[in-house]
Formats: C-alpha cells, structure tokens, sequence
C-alpha cells in the first residue's frame, strides 16, 4: 500500500527565534519563527495577512554571521490570541541566495 501524500514536501523544526516580515505596502512587522524547514516556516505576527500576500523574511540568528533573508508566499493563516496571526509561508527559492544560510540555520537545530 502506497504511503498518503503529505502536503508538505521537507520536514520542519519547532525553533523560536525573532524576526522581521515585510508586508508591502505596510512595511516592517516584528514576528517570531515558531518552526522552519527548507520549504518555509510558520511565524507568528501582529499583523493581518491573507493567502497569496508576497512577504519577505528576515531572521538574525546567532550562528549566522548575516541576517537570514528570504522571499515567501502566505499559504495559509489563522488567528491565534491577542490579535496574533499564525501564517504559514512558503519560501521562494528561485533566487537561490539563501539556500546556503537556510541550511546552516536548520543544522543548528539538528535538520535531518
């Protein structure tokens, strides 16, 4: 029997690190990375998003010697408490300038 299908193609990693969205046209809005994988994150935000809103993310990590930046899309969000969004993202690599830091990020969280 074939295995079902997930919806996401590479795993992801519980982590809790700040970082910054920038929202067009609204600008920068402080956020936290609650898990990351090489094919996006999930981040909680102040701020409303809705599906398909192209963002950028912005994470300083502290085995990183430059600010980890990379372009997503909104696939999905939900409200959580105080006016706090959950939002998945999913990461555009086209570019392929981030890749390299993505990963060494993802190592010091153990990525398999």
């Amino acid at each position: 029997m074939a295995a079902p299908l997930h919806f996401r193609a590479f795993a992801r990693r519980v982590v809790n690190l700040p970082a910054t969205l920038t929202i067009p046209p609204d600008g920068q809005k402080a956020a936290r990375l609650v898990d990351l994988g090489l094919g996006g994150a999930c981040v909680e935000v102040r701020a409303p998003l809705r599906v398909g809103f192209t963002v950028t993310v912005e994470v300083t990590a502290p085995n990183l010697w430059d600010p980890l930046i990379v372009p997503a899309k909104v696939a999905w969000t939900r409200p959580a408490s105080w006016g706090i969004t959950l939002a998945g993202l999913a990461f555009d690599h086209a570019g392929k300038a981030a890749l390299p830091a993505l990963v060494e990020l993802l190592a010091a969280y153990r990525y398999e």
